[in-house]
């Protein structure tokens, strides 16, 4: 609810006074909480972690688009919860590719009507 309200004022409304009823957010947030249980399991069963290499890897990506990419890295490590962002992002990637080098895939051709549901 906070982000949303966020977003609708750095696009110019006024939501400073305005209630935003919880119920909107409600099924997003139990997804949300959901899939968050399932990466936690997954990352403390097979033992996935960021590795600090793949975080200094993202870190100096991002701040290549700065002016001063060297003062936006130390930003990071200074600033412990921009840094857990970077790591939850680099866990994340690493529980998907687990996931991908564990799974089969096989393609099937499907007529165009019944991909899109008709």
């Amino acid at each position: 609810m906070q982000q949303t309200l966020q977003d609708m004022e750095s696009r110019g409304m006024k939501m400073k006074d305005m209630a935003l009823p919880p119920e909107l957010f409600a099924e997003r947030a139990e997804r949300r909480v959901k899939l968050g249980l399932i990466l936690a399991h997954l990352a403390q069963k097979h033992d996935l972690k960021a590795k600090p290499e793949q975080v200094r890897v993202l870190v100096d990506d991002y701040a290549q688009s700065f002016d001063e990419p060297e003062d936006v890295v130390r930003w990071f490590y200074a600033n412990s919860s921009q840094l857990q962002e970077v790591e939850n992002l680099v866990l994340e990637e690493n529980i998907v590719s687990w996931t991908m080098e564990q799974t089969k895939t096989a393609d099937k051709a499907i007529p165009f009507k019944e991909l899109m549901g008709d």
